[in-house]
């Protein structure tokens, strides 16, 4: 089984540009288009600084080694390395286990750091105390400020990588698809109570758009539509597309009508 998965991620590595081809000139697809993100995953993947003068360096650990453990997987028949990729199938979600999956939900939507494990000591530096012991005895690992934002850095994705992903069922092309999702739900006025939207594979038609007030309040926890004065709700009376009209009203409330002027090349902003 491991193989199998570690066959497909080689083939498809190759198919992205990270091959044994791309390999074999010394740089990857990554390194030539942003080689200073390659340089920060890179660095982050190995637990080294990435810049400055101890470039290179493993990151500071604070731990006992005496409390370092051999790893427990090693003996499992659910875990196994292979090609330098590992895979851990000994934690499993019962069917019925609706608490289990929501951890294991919650687990895959947690955030890269936990804010109340990190603390700024009196030297400067960034001390983040680990959740859980690692095998060697780590307990914390200390940052210098720039290499804590690099490290930061490094959780960005790649340009143009998609962030959800769907696969069986629920990828985009399964023939199955159009049977699991679920379909419109008929109106008051019998639309879409026709036999074709009684067929289960009947596609349910597309949903529409998520307002740009309601994206707001889910992404940022911010409601750009509540009155500061009353605290009702606003609704949108009219679109200003006119740039004169804009800039009157700019003006009316105080506000510069017109753009700051760009910089030209060689003056000091």
């Amino acid at each position: 089984m491991l193989a199998d998965t570690v066959g497909r991620l080689v083939a498809a590595l190759a198919r992205s540009g990270y091959g044994d081809d791309a390999a074999s000139d010394g740089e990857d697809r990554l390194t030539r288009e942003n080689p200073v993100l390659a340089a920060l995953y890179a660095a982050a993947v190995q637990g080294r600084v990435a810049m400055g003068v101890e470039a290179g360096q493993r990151i500071a650990r604070l731990g006992n080694a005496a409390l370092a453990v051999e790893s427990p997987d090693a003996a499992s028949s659910r875990c196994a390395t292979l090609g330098g990729f590992s895979l851990h199938a000994g934690v499993a979600v019962a069917a019925a286990d609706r608490a289990g999956l929501e951890r294991l939900c919650r687990y895959m939507g947690r955030p890269a750091l936990a804010s109340e494990r990190l603390e700024r000591l009196a030297d400067g530096r960034i001390l983040y105390r680990l959740r859980h012991r690692w095998r060697d005895g780590t307990s914390a690992v200390v940052f210098e400020p720039r290499e804590f934002l690099a490290r930061l850095a490094a959780q960005v994705p790649p340009p143009r990588a998609h962030q959800v992903r769907y696969h069986g069922l629920l990828a985009p092309c399964a023939n199955w698809r159009s049977v699991v999702v679920p379909l419109a739900k008929p109106s008051l006025d019998g639309a879409g109570s026709s036999p074709e939207c009684a067929h289960p594979q009947a596609r349910s038609p597309r949903a529409r758009r998520i307002a740009w007030s309601d994206l707001l309040r889910r992404v940022f926890a911010v409601d750009v539509l509540v009155c500061d004065r009353c605290g009702s709700r606003m609704r949108v009376m009219a679109a200003v597309r006119s740039p004169a009209a804009v800039a009157a009203f700019l003006v009316c409330i105080g506000r510069a009508g017109r753009s700051p002027p760009e910089p030209q090349a060689g003056s000091c902003a």
